[in-house]
């Protein structure tokens, strides 16, 4: 099994040729599940979420990344039900990996840093708005998926990326990251 490991980890290496994509953009869809069982509850277990990635190979497979992904979602307070909302702009950057499975699909592992921009907002049926939790927040983020090239220029990426960034929510300090699955459709140069 050992053998076996080297030989893909050498094999990946090698596959880096002069003609391979230095520059990848791509646009991204998906479905986030927050880790935080109080944000499950108050905002629906989740929601769609949209990103855009830009991704800059630095070495053979090595792949520095960023990304800005935007989360918004309604739900309703714990008590009362007020209505809330929540919007979420995490903008993360790190590297990633590829592992060549065939000329046309790859599978990658990463990991980077995320500074998430937080804004929760309660309405109060006494006709006055409060905002609260309007900060910004590092975490850290490990992203894996598959990436599948459809033409020379044009490739799908079948991704599930886990984000961990803590903030304030109904007053405890809590995970508000969790899991992004979702598929993105991109171009290389």
């Amino acid at each position: 099994m050992k053998k076996l490991s080297l030989l893909v980890i050498f094999a990946s290496f090698s596959i880096f040729a002069k003609n391979d994509p230095l520059l990848l953009l791509q646009l991204r869809a998906g479905y986030f599940y927050p880790a935080s069982p109080i944000m499950r509850n108050l905002y629906h277990h989740g929601g769609a979420e949209l990103e855009a990635e830009a991704g800059l190979y630095v070495y053979r497979n090595v792949n520095a990344w960023v990304n800005f992904n935007y989360f918004h979602r309604h739900g309703r307070s714990f008590g009362l039900c007020n209505s809330t909302t929540v919007n979420m702009y995490p903008l993360s950057f790190g590297l990633k990996y590829d592992i060549h499975l065939t000329d046309r699909v790859a599978l990658y592992l990463g990991a980077g840093a995320s500074c998430s921009f937080i804004g929760i907002r309660d309405n109060s049926p006494f006709g006055f708005h409060r905002s609260r939790n309007s900060n910004t927040r590092w975490g850290a983020v490990a992203k894996s998926g598959f990436l599948f090239q459809l033409t020379d220029h044009l490739f799908m990426d079948v991704f599930a990326d886990g984000y961990y960034t803590r903030a304030k929510l109904v007053g405890t300090m809590h995970n508000i990251g969790g899991l992004r699955t979702g598929v993105g459709l991109g171009v290389s140069f």
